[in-house]
């Protein structure tokens, strides 16, 4: 019998979901996970982190979230057990509430071997371990193909869908909602399209702050719904989507890993929330060259986009640049593989 244990601690959804994954593959250990949610220190996490062979703890955006695992991390390094910290998007390790903590830690998963390199220059002492990340399985193999979830999500085959990301934030939700269906209400766009928001599962709202967006956008050219993770997760959703258009969220990397036209659409309020949560004003998949990238802009350059995107000799470019970069695995599991193995080597 295996005596190694793993105590895992996650707050936002991105690492709630990856540790999850571990779980469920037969990862031994204790799991302390959020979902999006504040995790509540406990004498039952200290118990478990005493009982543990190494920890491995996520890097969640903000407080109250970050509060449980960075208590985790030093109970970790008061007992003198392993820290194993988890990066489930490009540049996490550099948010500010870990930055005192992040160089006593024993090693650092990580998303690709760009990552791997800036975390060895900032953390001499810190090993990352390149692996990529557990749910993109769902990307690059979703269970649904494009008529299942089209069916189910209410979109007519002759729709263009346009897949929306939500990101935690009302005041950008809002906006970002209100600019795709004004842009899609443009006299000169041929299509009729099908909108559909899909909100953050860490979200603290539903679908109700968006029914007077709803209810002002539904027209003979235009659909619009608002879902949740219970409804439908994003992942899933993306099968359906002819284009996304989304603020910062790992469903620009979702559509790249589907070779879905993605419209990276960045308003001035995303650009200080991700100055206030990571450090900086900017994200890596911003700067690949996976989709088109804008900061400020108005309904008709963003109408302009989504007509020059939805043709394939446009989008080939784009196309060619997610093959690239996010090459399609043999098969899935591997991320979960590589860190189960790693943790129960410590």
């Amino acid at each position: 019998m295996n005596s190694k244990s793993v105590c895992c601690v996650g707050g936002d959804a991105a690492q709630s979901f990856a540790f999850e994954a571990l779980r469920d593959n037969g990862l031994p250990g204790s799991f302390f996970l959020g979902s999006g949610k504040a995790v509540p220190w406990t004498q039952e996490i200290s118990a478990a982190i005493a009982g543990s062979s190494a920890v491995l703890v996520g890097l969640s955006g903000r407080s109250p979230q970050s509060d449980s695992e960075l208590a985790a991390i030093q109970e970790a390094f008061r007992l003198g057990k392993p820290v194993v910290v988890y990066e489930d998007t490009y540049g996490v390790w550099q948010r500010g509430q870990f930055q005192e903590v992040l160089g006593r830690i024993h090693s650092m998963f990580v998303i690709d071997c760009d990552e791997a390199v800036a975390v060895a220059q900032a953390f001499p002492g810190v090993k990352p371990i390149v692996v990529g990340n557990p749910t993109w399985d769902d990307y690059f193999f979703p269970d649904m193909d494009r008529k299942e979830v089209r069916q189910l999500l209410g979109v007519d085959e002759d729709r263009t869908m346009v897949l929306v990301s939500g990101v935690k934030e009302l005041t950008i939700d809002i906006p970002v909602l209100d600019d795709v269906v004004n842009a899609l209400c443009q006299d000169y766009l041929p299509q009729q399209f099908h909108v559909v928001m899909s909100l953050h599962p860490g979200s603290a709202y539903g679908p109700e702050p968006f029914q007077g967006l709803v209810d002002y956008g539904q027209s003979d050219k235009v659909g619009v719904s608002v879902i949740t993770r219970e409804q439908m997760p994003s992942a899933q959703a993306l099968a359906g989507a002819d284009l996304v258009v989304s603020p910062v969220s790992s469903l620009i990397i979702g559509a790249a890993c589907q070779r879905i036209p993605v419209i990276c659409w960045f308003n001035s309020v995303g650009r200080g929330r991700q100055l206030a949560i990571n450090g900086r004003t900017t994200w890596k998949p911003f700067e690949m060259g996976i989709g088109p990238v804008f900061l400020s802009g108005g309904n008709d350059i963003l109408g302009e986009q989504i007509t020059r995107l939805l043709d394939p000799s446009a989008f080939e470019p784009f196309r060619l640049r997610q093959e690239k970069l996010f090459p399609k695995p043999e098969g899935p599991g591997e991320p979960t593989r590589k860190m189960t193995e790693y943790l129960l080597s410590l």
